[in-house]
């Protein structure tokens, strides 16, 4: 099946779009949508990272979304795709901030 046939609905050609913004940006569900204010997910408890279900973009368990390896893999695939396509480099009189130290983070979910 190609993507034009997949495309399809009752023979008519349909293009699918999902304003991700306007969710985002939605004042009746969240406090200063504007603001970049990461500490909205928390409650007044003290947080937990073995407490996953705030954090997990894709869900979890029974729920959890069918996309979410595409997506991973997709996303992996678009940062490769910039760093191939742009010449990046630092802005100048910053090299010598640059941390080169490798830093390995594995933390183990049970």
């Amino acid at each position: 099946m190609s993507l034009q046939e997949a495309s399809l609905v009752q023979n008519l050609d349909v293009w699918i779009a999902i304003n991700i913004y306007g969710c985002n940006m939605d004042k009746k569900r969240w406090e200063r949508p504007e603001d970049w204010w990461p500490e909205r997910f928390l409650d007044n408890s003290k947080y937990e990272s073995s407490d996953l279900h705030k954090t997990m973009a894709f869900g979890a368990g029974k729920r959890v979304c069918a996309g979410a390896l595409q997506a991973s893999l997709m996303a992996g695939i678009a940062i490769g795709r910039l760093v191939q396509e742009f010449e990046w480099k630092l802005r100048d009189g910053e090299e010598e901030n640059v941390d080169t130290y490798e830093k390995f983070i594995f933390e183990e979910i049970v």
